[in-house]
């Protein structure tokens, strides 16, 4: 019993210890998509990249549409660092990024140092 608990621990240790770096820019292009598309709840994540170098963030994702059908998009996010998200697309189609989204929240810190 003692050893199946041990085998266990180091599975999701093992999970754990491979998990994506946090990404700012994503986490604020999955906000607004997920405000902007028909059904929140269904939403995920499939894909995800930020570039700190162009200021964009690429997100793959399903979510139901309002037939209900699951369908996979694309969605891209520009940033400013002083206005937050300025642009987002969704399948090609320029979206209105929601107005509270547009703001200083987003704060990216320095870029990131690859010395």
């Amino acid at each position: 019993m003692k050893l199946a608990r041990a085998a266990i621990g180091l599975v999701l240790l093992s999970a754990c210890s491979e998990s994506k770096p946090v990404q700012p820019m994503v986490i604020f292009c999955e906000n607004a998509i997920r405000e902007v598309i028909a059904a929140p709840s269904s939403y995920m994540q499939l894909e995800a990249e930020e570039d700190w170098n162009t200021q964009k963030a690429l997100v793959e994702f399903d979510a139901q549409n309002p037939y209900g059908a699951t369908v996979r998009s694309v969605a891209a996010c520009g940033f400013d660092r002083e206005l937050g998200i300025t642009a987002m697309v969704i399948d090609g189609r320029s979206v209105e990024v929601p107005q509270h989204l547009r703001s200083t929240e987003w704060k990216p810190g320095p870029l990131p140092s690859f010395d």
